[in-house]
């Protein structure tokens, strides 16, 4: 039995996402009594053994992009990886075939690391998603004009293409709906139409979470999440959230709580990194009439749908899955079966 009361946490430099669910593991790990020091590694980078902040480390937890996945030799290596297609590189499945043991953020991620022929052991230690504080969204009537919005970086995979075409085909006149994109500075597009509105200003966590609240539904046009944060985000908010059930998306939901988008799963032909792609590598595809129909199936049933009921329902499944007690539970049963002793 391992007893070390110390762990090492590698995170993906510069990388939002992960900084916040590394976040979340540094205090999974902390309630159980663990003392965790992070270090931020960039694409490509790698750490010498001597420049570690201490020598003695229960095991090292590498949160990291894909591709970047290096053990520490002498150490239990844990690997945290979040991908989005339905297969893993080549490349990738033999670099994570040298860990100990693989966390897996939802049921996609342990599906698609077994369809890529990873024999390492996997372990369901999902981030707890209830740590932050958010603003509750408190009434349900719809403001008109209706208010759509959702949240991501400018990248092709989080199908912003499909999501404004599918929104100007649902609401050919501006006067009828409202669509907020909460981006990055790193965006270069720009609005299509006034009554879309591309905000790239930084946010702080506090004023990002602080605004879901604001709006009457939360939609999401992605091809592909290995989790899906922003999803998450809006249902413990309270909203109702336009998706569809494909990739992380089905682990954060609840049939029957949120307005689904059909989809088909179709070849995912495209990479902006030639290192990410495999073959027979699948997404998640909704056309933009398919989503925009759901954003009017949305607008027009939410009178008529009990949505402070449904966004109960839906939170309580969220947290039942990704909440604090949840995580600890699937921790402590990682710790036993790989017979690492938790200092509480």
């Amino acid at each position: 039995m391992i007893r070390k009361d110390r762990i090492l946490l590698l995170t993906a430099k510069g990388v939002g996402s992960y900084s916040i669910v590394s976040e979340y593991y540094r205090k999974l790990l902390e309630s159980l009594g663990f003392s965790v020091d992070e270090l931020f590694l960039g694409r490509g980078e790698t750490i010498e053994e001597g420049h570690l902040p201490h020598d003695d480390y229960a095991f090292v937890v590498h949160h990291l992009l894909g591709g970047n996945w290096s053990p520490l030799p002498r150490f239990f290596n844990v690997a945290v990886p979040v991908h989005e297609w339905s297969r893993y590189p080549r490349a990738w499945v033999g670099q994570l075939s040298k860990f100990d043991a693989i966390w897996a953020v939802s049921e996609f991620v342990s599906e698609t690391l077994a369809r890529s022929g990873l024999g390492v052991p996997v372990f369901p230690v999902k981030p707890p998603l209830d740590l932050e504080e958010i603003a509750m969204k408190e009434a349900w009537v719809a403001e008109k004009p209706f208010r759509y919005y959702s949240v991501g970086e400018p990248h092709f995979r989080k199908g912003w293409h499909l999501l404004l075409e599918a929104y100007l085909l649902a609401f050919p006149d501006d006067s009828e709906a409202r669509l907020t994109i909460k981006t990055s500075e790193a965006c270069d597009w720009e609005s299509p139409r006034s009554d879309i509105e591309i905000v790239k200003e930084c946010y702080s966590r506090p004023q990002l979470l602080g605004r879901y609240s604001d709006f009457d539904a939360y939609v999401s046009a992605s091809l592909g999440e290995g989790l899906g944060l922003p999803v998450a985000e809006a249902v413990r908010a309270g909203l109702p959230v336009i998706v569809n059930d494909w990739g992380g998306h089905r682990s954060l939901l609840r049939r029957g709580c949120f307005e689904e988008i059909a989809h088909e799963e179709v070849d995912q032909l495209f990479c902006s990194v030639p290192d990410f792609f495999a073959p027979e590598q699948k997404c998640g595809y909704s056309s933009p009439r398919q989503i925009a129909d759901a954003l009017l199936d949305c607008k027009r049933s939410y009178a008529a749908r009990d949505w402070k009921l449904l966004s109960v329902e839906a939170r309580d499944h969220l947290l039942s899955v990704y909440g604090l007690v949840a995580a600890q539970e699937a921790l402590g049963s990682f710790l036993r079966r790989s017979g690492i002793s938790a200092p509480i």
